[in-house]
């Protein structure tokens, strides 16, 4: 799980989590949680709540939010913007491989950043591996290692594997590695 991606996975977690207890019929598990400089909420807070600008940062453009609740990406034609974006997004990617990310990009809901979360589906006793991104500018390292100490404070068995040279979209500039990684975490799942 990536980025918000470890909020929402963690949402669908809690929820699975919830009607397995309820129906013991339900089938399937989940064996192992990899995040990968995701952000992971506790119970009642939201994405909102954690997105701190630290004094003497620039906080980047206001974003561009549609009628129906939608956080619009940077405009193409906004080229402050969008080096804003690239730059905590995609600071350690290709050039050009980081250009075409930045027109892949699509909205993201208004909802899906003020809700307060309602599980704490990665305190659900699964053991999880948390990818540290040491030039991420998007989640930065002190806000990771933030997620990694509440994992550990609540008895998550985790293992942390750092990244110093990678940037917030490291599937990008070093999809191996982190396939590698992501298969490593798998095998190490309990049976």
């Amino acid at each position: 799980m990536h980025s918000y991606g470890g909020t929402a996975g963690c949402e669908g977690l809690g929820v699975y989590s919830s009607e397995a207890q309820a129906n013991p019929t339900t089938r399937g598990r989940v064996v192992k949680l990899v995040f990968l400089s995701a952000l992971l909420l506790d119970k009642g807070q939201s994405a909102a709540s954690h997105q701190i600008v630290e004094p003497g940062e620039e906080s980047g453009p206001t974003p561009q939010i549609s009628p129906e609740g939608i956080i619009l990406p940077a405009d193409r034609d906004d080229q402050v913007a969008r080096d804003i974006t690239k730059s905590r997004l995609y600071n350690e990617t290709p050039a050009e491989v980081a250009e075409a990310a930045m027109n892949d990009l699509t909205g993201f809901s208004l909802s899906a950043y003020i809700e307060p979360t309602k599980h704490r589906g990665w305190d659900e006793g699964v053991p999880a591996t948390y990818v540290l991104c040491g030039k991420d500018q998007a989640w930065p390292l002190a806000q990771q290692a933030k997620c990694i100490e509440m994992l550990k404070q609540t008895g998550v068995e985790i293992e942390v594997v750092k990244r110093d040279g990678w940037d917030h979209s490291p599937y990008l500039g070093h999809a191996g590695e982190v396939a590698e990684i992501v298969e490593h975490a798998c095998t190490m799942a309990p049976a």
